[in-house]
Parts: C-alpha cells; sequence; structure tokens
C-alpha cells in the first residue's frame, strides 16, 4: 500500500537529525501523554453509550482523540466556568491534573502523531477560519499553535460558499482526500469555525492474504443475513475469551506495535458487551499477553459516519457552551458568540494489507441565536462488571455485529472506536483506494 505520509528528504544527514529530534521529543512526552489517557478513554465510553442508546442498532464510528483535541482548543478560550464545564464533561480530573498539565498531554500526542518517519503513518492537524472582526487574542493564537499546532486563517463568511470550498480544501489535503465536502453549513453568524482533523494508515504486521478472501454469510440480525467479503488468516494471535462479559476479543497488531482490537460479543449479547466497556476493563485486556493458534475470519468493509454533536455533548454535561452562557472571550473579539454547531466525521477501511481511518471534527462559532437550553437526559451510566479471561479454542468468525478500537501505542491513544453492525451498508470512503 503506497504511503502517502513519504516525504524524500533533501538530505539524509539532515533528515536524520530531524527524525533523531522528534524522535526524543516522543520519549520525553511520554508521561503527559499517559496523565490525559484515562481521559481519552473514559469520554470514549461515556460519549458511544449516549449514542449508541438513541441507536441500538446504528452502526457507529468515532474518533475520541479528534473530538477532545477540537473541545480542549475550545478550553483555551473559555473562561473558568465555562473551562471547567467543557474539562469535566471530557472526564479531566481537575483536582488532579491542571489545565496545563491537560494542554501538555495534548502537545505530546500531537507530537507523536506527526513525528516524521514513524509507522504507523499518522497525522493530526487543526486551524481556527476566522473573520477579521473575530480575531483571538494573540495569548490563544500562541497556545493553540503550540498545544495543537493550530493555524490561524482570516476568512470572509459572508461568502459562505467560497468559505466552505476552502475549508474542504484544507480538509481534503489533511486527511488525504479520504473526507471531502467537510464543512458544515456556514451562514451570516458564523464568526469562525475551528477544525481539527485525524488520519491513520496502518500496515499489519502479518498480512491477510488477498487470495483467501471469499464472500460468507453475516448475521446483521435474527432476521437478516448478506454476503459480504471475509479475510482469512491462521496464526498465532493475541486472543482473550471473557466468560463474564460475553466476549471474544482479538488483537491484530499494526508495524510498531500499534493495532487494532477486534471484540466479538456472543449471540445476542451485544448489549452487555457495550454496557460492561471501561477504561478499567480495556486496561485489565491489555495485560493480558497470551498467543494463541487460531484460524481468524474478519470481514473486509469501509464505514462512514456523521454526527451532529451539539445535540449530544449537552446531555454529557457540556451545557454553557451552546447558550448566551458562555464566556468565549478568550476566543473572540466579538461579545455574546457561542458554539451554534459541533460536527465530527469519521470513515474507516479496513483490508487486507491493512487500514485507512480519518476524521473531522468542526465547531461553529456564531454571533446570532443561540440554542435554547438543553433538557437534562434520563439516561444513566451502566454498571461495569469485573473482567474474567480465558483462552479460546474454535475458530473466530467475525460474521455478526462486533466492536474495535484503533489504538496509537506511542500516544496512548484511542484513535477510533466503532461499532460494525452491516459491513455492507456504507460505500467505499472518498478519496485515496
Amino acid at each position: 500500500m503506497q504511503s502517502p505520509l513519504h516525504f524524500p528528504p533533501k538530505s539524509i544527514r539532515l533528515w536524520a537529525i530531524f527524525c533523531l529530534v522528534f524522535a526524543a521529543a516522543v520519549v520525553s512526552c511520554r508521561k503527559p501523554c499517559e496523565d490525559v489517557g484515562p481521559a481519552n478513554i473514559d469520554f470514549l465510553f461515556k460519549l458511544y453509550w449516549q449514542l449508541t442508546s438513541k441507536a441500538p442498532n446504528d452502526t457507529i464510528l468515532l474518533s475520541p482523540v479528534g473530538i477532545l483535541s477540537n473541545l480542549v482548543t475550545i478550553s483555551l478560550g473559555a473562561q473558568p466556568q465555562t473551562q471547567r464545564q467543557i474539562l469535566e464533561t471530557l472526564q479531566f480530573n481537575l483536582t488532579k491534573l491542571s489545565h496545563d498539565q491537560i494542554l501538555r498531554g495534548f502537545w505530546c500526542i500531537q507530537t507523536a502523531l506527526n513525528a516524521p518517519g514513524t509507522l504507523p503513518h499518522t497525522k493530526i492537524g487543526s486551524a481556527l477560519f476566522t473573520s477579521p472582526s473575530a480575531l483571538p487574542p494573540q495569548t490563544f493564537t500562541d497556545r493553540a499553535a503550540y498545544t495543537f499546532g493550530s493555524k490561524i486563517v482570516n476568512m470572509d463568511f459572508l461568502d459562505a460558499l467560497k468559505a466552505e470550498n476552502e475549508i474542504n480544501e484544507y480538509v481534503k489535503d489533511l486527511v488525504f482526500g479520504r473526507i471531502k465536502d467537510a464543512s458544515p453549513k456556514l451562514n451570516s453568524h458564523t464568526s469562525s469555525v475551528l477544525v481539527s482533523t485525524s488520519f491513520i494508515e496502518g500496515l499489519w504486521d502479518f498480512p491477510f492474504d488477498a487470495s483467501q478472501t471469499a464472500e460468507m454469510d453475516f448475521f446483521v440480525n435474527d432476521r437478516k443475513v448478506i454476503k459480504v467479503p471475509f479475510m482469512y488468516q491462521k496464526g498465532q494471535f493475541l486472543t482473550y475469551r471473557d466468560e463474564t462479559v460475553a466476549c471474544t476479543l482479538v488483537h491484530k497488531t499494526t508495524k510498531e506495535a500499534s493495532g487494532v482490537y477486534f471484540i466479538l460479543p456472543d449471540e445476542g449479547k451485544m448489549k452487555q458487551v457495550e454496557e460492561a466497556m471501561s477504561g478499567n476493563l480495556l486496561l485489565r485486556w491489555y495485560d493480558v499477553n497470551v498467543m494463541s493458534n487460531e484460524e481468524l475470519y474478519i470481514p473486509k468493509f469501509s464505514l462512514s459516519t456523521i454526527y451532529e454533536l451539539e445535540e449530544t455533548l449537552p446531555d454529557l454535561g457540556i451545557k454553557d457552551l451552546f447558550t448566551q452562557q458562555a464566556d468565549l472571550s478568550g476566543l473572540s473579539k466579538q461579545s455574546g458568540v457561542s458554539i451554534s454547531r459541533v460536527q465530527h466525521k469519521a470513515t474507516l477501511e479496513m483490508k487486507e494489507d491493512g487500514l485507512i481511518a480519518a476524521e473531522f471534527t468542526s465547531t461553529m462559532v456564531s454571533s446570532g441565536p443561540v440554542r435554547p437550553p438543553p433538557v437534562p437526559s434520563t439516561l444513566s451510566p451502566p454498571v461495569h462488571p469485573e473482567a474474567s479471561k480465558t483462552t479460546p479454542h474454535a475458530p473466530i468468525r467475525f460474521n455478526r455485529p462486533f466492536l474495535m478500537g484503533v489504538f496509537h501505542q506511542r500516544s496512548y491513544t484511542t484513535l477510533f472506536w466503532g461499532k460494525v453492525i452491516n459491513p455492507a451498508l456504507h460505500g467505499a470512503p472518498q478519496g485515496k483506494a
């Protein structure tokens, strides 16, 4: 698979020095990455559970690092009450982590994901498109640039179509064409748009043999069976059988020890597994390093999703941000602005030689009419049972709805999380095949 992140150096010597500097930075930042890792996972499952509770039969694909990076950037321009509400909803324990420590953690993630010459190929980006009358203070510009690599781009939102096209082109370049038409619909009330992007192209340590890919039955539910291409491999895998949670887990590694966790609930046990998912459960699974000989069948598929998170984030606790109670005076020169829209798009392709995934998160800052105060959610968080582990011995067929997580080891980051209900439902992603 041709890598879109290959930049041939003009000077091998300078390139080597450049890579060594980045490698040193990645090693030195490991602790800050670990500091924000638990919030990454805890927020993921809080958001995931909220979405799946409202639509239990829908495919889900999220990039928690993209959403978190975007909202933590917004927190740079929020005053204390609004800032605290954002960070606590994102599951940061502010009695243990200061705002500066959280920012150092995201600087670490940005450094690790943008390090050149490493595998898997990853890239993260950020930009604030803003009208001249709404330029942020220099303190915001400096901190966003240092922590997230954010750029400030002047934008005329009176020409909404032109502004949308410019944002689309910016995003398309950062994610190598995997997401097109990314921009939300802009209007005369738009004062700025913060965009965040993430991209990963990972090659399996041991790729599937494409000649053995064949159509098989996939059981979407009790009434629907479809034909989809299944990849097959026989060999040694990290596999865990969890009787308490009622699922089987397979860790398929990519080069440089990152990889994908495929989680197969027992028949009829998807809800039980979803309610059991937590950061602590994942950590217990990570601690198991049992290799076993298995036959593995995994669908070859593509997923694409889009979410309007302004409908969901208030239920999780970010309430003021979408009302006139928001204090974003550190983000915009304009007074009385609030967040009118938070949109998240993600796409993932799983194939024989590896995976490619990309995400785009946009937060629209507006000076016009605001949303009414949110109605508190009546949903309650699930209870997480303890896990027990044994090793599976039968062939492992992911031929019914399953969960999956894409993890990046160097940054201690969950890049993508998904639930695959129907692997044939979504067409191939746009851009590079």
